[in-house]
């Protein structure tokens, strides 16, 4: 369901946006002259905390993808292209592969 934080660096990210935007609204209701000053500081933390976080997900999308990639392909010995490991022939060069 949370996938989205399973990375360490979107829980840390999570983390310290969560701290920067109690911080800016605990300081908005105290320095009440400077009010809409933090409430604008925080909305552009939220902002930036969701950035990081997609981020932060993409790159344990790619890496997930890669693995599941790795899992299923080969490198041909003939021209060192990315194949499925069930080819008898390269797609590319047309070596056959049953041999190697």
């Amino acid at each position: 369901m949370f996938s989205m934080f399973e990375s360490k660096g979107a829980r840390v990210a999570t983390l310290i946006g969560f701290i920067g935007i109690l911080a800016s609204l605990g300081a908005a209701f105290f320095i009440r002259s400077l009010f809409s000053v933090f409430i604008i500081v925080a909305l552009v933390i939220v902002a930036g905390w969701m950035l990081t976080i997609q981020v932060f997900y993409t790159l344990h999308l790619y890496r997930e993808d890669r693995k599941r990639m790795e899992a299923t392909t080969r490198l041909c010995p003939g021209c060192d292209a990315r194949i499925y490991k069930s080819d008898d022939a390269c797609p590319y060069c047309g070596i056959d592969l049953d041999a190697s």
